[in-house]
């Protein structure tokens, strides 16, 4: 993999502010956020073509996210 100079030294900045404790950590989580991003372009894209619209999968993505968070830290 190639990154240019100054890619590399944004990398950096993060990694020496503490954000990411190595430069494969922030590499990585860029791909995560990369492919989290593109899932769900693909699933707007879906959801206009069945009639949803924007707001209705929002809210329904906002209900998920609350139902999964309260899963997680129900018993804490």
């Amino acid at each position: 993999m190639r990154l240019t100079k100054s890619q590399i030294e944004s990398i950096d900045r993060l990694v020496k502010k503490g954000i990411y404790s190595s430069r494969g950590e922030a590499v990585r989580d860029a791909v995560r956020r990369l492919e989290l991003m593109l899932s769900l372009l693909e699933l707007q894209e879906m959801a206009k073509k069945k009639g949803i619209t924007k707001k209705e999968l929002l809210d329904e993505l906002a209900k998920i996210g609350d139902e999964l968070y309260t899963q997680k830290f129900a018993s804490t």
